[in-house]
């Protein structure tokens, strides 16, 4: 006695596959009648699962290396890689970047009114740079050479990053500007006045001019020269001034930029000296004993 036999199996492929001379499409199932080796039926079963190819690109760029998730694998060289799975075709579209950017900054603090900057130096990779910052301030520019001064800057922290067309990203954080306030006052000498100066010619008076110096690490805004300095009756003076006979004090009080003060003072003395042109001589003769009376005319 011989027997009919049978059989099943279990198939996924991709757009069609092909089973006893059959080329199938669609998923389903199939079955096929033949005759086994002992002249009997053979039944076979087919269960089928057609899947529609499909495709999937990715574009990745990466710096020395990059590790593909669809598979698994490392590459260390620009390419176009290919891994199918389940139908699916996984394209690669890969920039591996080699060049390496260094950055060094230099700040340059707000000092004497004037705002900050960072002096940028950028060494390797490749021309032009991209370089940006950000922090209190934010800003961008295209660079052909290595050197470039960010300027105009408030006080605070900043970020700078730099780019370039085979280069690697490359980052320099927390370059921080400060604001340094100007407490130094300026430096002030006074000029020194003769021991006395006599009245002008018929008059109460001398006209005389006097000039100090004065220097600040962040400039001089004013020098300003008063009489009576620090009283009610304070007054501001320029010079030639009528110094009455008698002595003035000059106080000279130098200002800078950030409105720090001093001052100095010295002391003109002028002697009342009074010229008249003619005298009348009373008596008009005399003898060595006689007293002469002289009044001016």
């Amino acid at each position: 006695i011989n027997y009919s036999t049978s059989g099943s199996a279990s198939v996924t492929a991709c757009d069609s596959y092909t089973w006893n001379g059959n080329a199938y499409t669609q998923s389903g199932l199939y079955t096929w009648t033949g005759t086994n080796a002992a002249g009997c039926d053979s039944v076979a079963t087919l269960n089928l699962t057609v899947i529609p190819s499909t495709s999937n690109t990715t574009s990745a760029t990466a710096c020395f290396t990059y590790t593909w998730s669809a598979n698994g694998q490392t590459y260390t060289q620009s390419g176009n890689y290919t891994y199918v799975s389940n139908c699916v075709t996984n394209i690669l579209q890969l920039t591996i970047l080699t060049g390496t950017v260094n950055i060094s900054a230099q700040p340059n603090n707000i000092v004497c009114g004037v705002p900050g900057s960072i002096a940028v130096t950028l060494t390797g990779g490749t021309l032009p740079y991209s370089l940006s910052w950000s922090g209190t301030a934010s800003g961008s520019v295209s660079l052909n050479t290595g050197s470039y001064s960010i300027a105009n800057l408030a006080a605070g922290t900043y970020n700078l990053n730099v780019t370039c067309s085979n280069c690697c990203p490359s980052s320099l954080n927390g370059v921080t500007v400060q604001y340094i306030p100007d407490n130094t006052p300026p430096v002030i000498t006074c000029p020194q006045p003769a021991a006395s100066y006599s009245t002008d010619t018929g008059s109460y008076y001398r006209a005389l001019s006097f000039s100090a110096a004065a220097n600040d690490n962040c400039g001089v805004s004013s020098l300003q020269y008063f009489v009576n300095y620090g009283a009610a009756s304070q007054s501001l003076i320029s010079f030639p001034y009528q110094f009455p006979y008698g002595q003035t004090t000059v106080t000279a009080v130098a200002r800078d930029t950030a409105g720090n003060m001093s001052n100095c003072s010295f002391t003109v003395n002028v002697n009342k000296i009074i010229t008249r042109n003619s005298f009348v001589v009373t008596p008009q003769t005399q003898q060595y004993s006689d007293q002469v009376t002289m009044v001016s005319t």
